[in-house]
C-alpha cells in the first residue's frame, strides 16, 4: 500500500488528476512538469473524461518537453490503482487546478 508523501521529502510519484471535460490552459504541460520535477521522481497522469486522441496528444506534449523524467498516463483508474501499478511507495495527489495555482503563486 502506498503512502502519501508529507513535508519536503521528494515523493516517488506525483499523481495528477486531469478532468478533460474542463478547459485547460495552453501551457499546462510545462507548468506541470516544472512542479513535478521538484516534488517527485515520476509523473503519473490520471485522465478523467474526454477522448483518447486528446489524452495521447497531451502525453506526446509531456514527453516532448522532457527526455529524462518518467511520465505515465492512465484513463479512469483510481489513485490507489495507479500508485500500485507504478510501485509508488510515497506519492502526492494533485489536480491540474491545484498545480496551476501553486505555480502561478510562486
Amino acid at each position: 500500500m502506498a503512502v502519501r508523501a508529507e513535508g519536503s521529502k521528494k515523493a516517488d510519484c506525483l499523481i495528477l488528476e486531469v478532468d478533460y471535460s474542463r478547459d485547460r490552459p495552453n501551457d499546462w504541460t510545462k507548468q506541470v512538469l516544472r512542479y513535478a520535477r521538484i516534488r517527485s521522481r515520476k509523473l503519473v497522469v490520471l485522465a478523467r473524461g474526454g477522448s483518447a486522441s486528446v489524452f495521447l496528444a497531451d502525453l506526446r506534449a509531456l514527453s516532448a518537453d522532457n527526455m529524462d523524467f518518467p511520465v505515465r498516463m492512465y484513463n479512469d483508474i483510481s489513485v490507489e490503482e495507479a500508485a500500485a501499478m507504478e510501485k509508488c511507495s510515497t506519492y502526492e495527489v494533485r489536480s491540474l487546478g491545484d498545480i496551476i495555482n501553486l505555480v502561478a503563486g510562486r
